[in-house]
C-alpha cells in the first residue's frame, strides 16, 4: 500500500502523463506485465503466461530497453516459478513474447528492408561515452555533449566505430572512464532532477503547474523530494536481500519468485544504461518498482527486527522460568532458529 501511495503522488509519473512521451505507456505496460506474473500462482492459464510474455513485448516496442530482459526470465522462470510445469511455462512466455516481435520484424522488412534499424541503438551508446555528459567538461553541452562533438558522424557511424573510440579514450583517461561507467552513469539514472530537461520534474517547459499553487501538490514534491535518494537506495538494498535464502526473509514461494524478478529487472535497468546513455527520464517507468522494492527492504528488515526482539524477550522468560532452552536457542536467549514454516509459538 505503502508503495501504492508513492506512486500515486510521485511528481515526475504525475508530469508524464501530461506530455506525450513513451514513459507513461512503457509504465503502464511494465506495472501490466508485472501484475501478470504474480497472478500466474492463483491462475496459471496458458493464456495468461502468453498475455505475460506479449506485456513484456509490447513495454520492449514502447522502450527498447526492455527487451533483453527475456533473456533474464526464462532462467527465473526455470529455477523460481511457482507453477509447476516450469519447463511449459518458458515455453508458452517465449512464444507470447515472439508473437508481437515477429510481427514488428515484419514491418521493418517491409518498410525498411532490414530486421531492425540500428542507428538509435549506436547513438545511445556513444551519447553514453561522455563523463559527466559534457563535452570538453562545459556545462552548457549537459546531456547534449555530442551535439557539440565534430567527431560524431565518424564516431556513430558503425558499432566497431564507437567500442574503438571508448577503448581510446579508457586507454587515455582510465580512472576517469572506469569511475564514470561504474558509479556516475547510476547516479545520473536515478537523478531527482531531469537535467536533459528543464530540471527538476520537467521535461519540457511549463507555463503554469499546480506544483508551484496548490499546497497538496507542493507538499507531495517535496516530501518525495527529501525521500528520493533514501528510497532509491532501500530499493538496492531490497534487490540484493531479496537473493537471500527464502528462510531468511520469510517469503513464500510465489512471494521469492516475484521479488527476484523485480529484483532481477532493477539489475538489468541499472547494468544496460551503465552502458547505454543514463537520462534521467529513463527511470520514470521504474519509479513505481523502486517504491515497491524500497518498501521490500524496510518490511524485511522490520520483520527480522521484530523476530529477534520476539526471541530475547522469549529466551529472559526462559532463564527467569528455569526450564531448559528449546533447541534452537543459542545460550538460552540470544537466537531462535525457526523452521520453515512452522506455527504456534516462536519455538516453531
Amino acid at each position: 500500500m505503502l508503495a501504492a501511495l508513492l506512486t500515486a503522488i510521485s511528481p515526475h509519473l504525475v508530469f508524464a502523463n501530461v506530455f506525450i512521451l513513451t514513459e507513461s505507456l512503457a509504465c503502464f505496460l511494465l506495472m501490466l506485465f508485472l501484475w501478470s506474473l504474480s497472478r500466474w500462482k492463483a491462475n496459471p492459464s496458458p493464456w495468461l503466461i502468453l498475455a505475460s510474455g506479449a506485456l513484456l513485448a509490447l513495454g520492449s516496442l514502447t522502450r527498447p530497453w526492455t527487451q533483453g530482459f527475456i533473456l533474464v526470465m526464462i532462467p527465473l522462470i526455470f529455477y523460481y516459478s511457482p507453477i509447476i510445469r516450469t519447463r511449459r511455462a518458458a515455453v508458452l512466455f517465449s512464444v507470447g513474447f515472439l508473437l508481437p516481435m515477429l510481427c514488428w520484424i515484419g514491418r521493418n522488412l517491409m518498410t525498411l528492408g532490414v530486421f531492425s534499424d540500428d542507428s538509435y541503438l549506436l547513438s545511445n551508446l556513444y551519447q553514453g561515452t561522455y563523463p559527466g555528459l559534457l563535452y570538453d567538461n562545459r556545462p552548457e553541452t549537459l546531456a547534449y555533449a555530442y551535439r557539440f562533438d565534430p567527431r560524431v558522424a565518424e564516431i556513430s557511424s558503425s558499432l566497431a566505430s564507437v567500442v574503438a573510440e571508448f577503448l581510446r579514450r579508457l586507454r587515455e583517461h582510465p580512472v576517469n572512464y572506469l569511475g564514470w561507467y561504474l558509479f556516475g552513469k547510476p547516479t545520473f539514472l536515478f537523478s531527482w532532477d531531469l537535467f536533459e530537461g528543464m530540471g527538476d520534474v520537467y521535461i519540457y517547459p511549463v507555463l503554469r503547474t499546480p506544483y508551484g499553487t496548490l499546497r497538496l501538490f507542493t507538499a507531495t514534491h517535496a516530501l518525495m523530494h527529501v525521500l528520493h535518494n533514501a528510497l532509491v537506495i532501500l530499493a538496492i538494498l531490497g534487490s540484493i536481500g531479496a537473493w537471500l535464502p527464502r528462510s531468511w526473509v520469510h517469503l513464500s514461494e510465489e512471494q521469492c519468485f516475484m521479488a527476484r524478478t523485480v529484483a532481477a529487472l532493477m539489475a538489468y535497468f541499472v547494468v544496460l544504461h551503465s552502458i547505454l546513455n543514463p537520462l534521467a527520464r529513463y527511470s520514470i517507468p521504474m519509479r513505481p518498482v523502486i517504491y515497491a522494492m524500497a518498501m521490500f527492504a524496510l518490511w524485511s528488515a522490520g520483520r527480522g527486527l521484530w523476530k529477534w526482539i520476539a526471541a530475547r524477550l522469549d529466551g529472559k522468560r526462559i532463564r527467569r522460568s528455569g526450564r531448559p532452552a528449546p533447541p534452537g536457542v543459542i545460550d538460552g536467549s540470544n537466537f531462535v532458529l525457526r523452521r520453515l514454516g512452522a506455527r504456534g509459538g516462536v519455538w516453531g
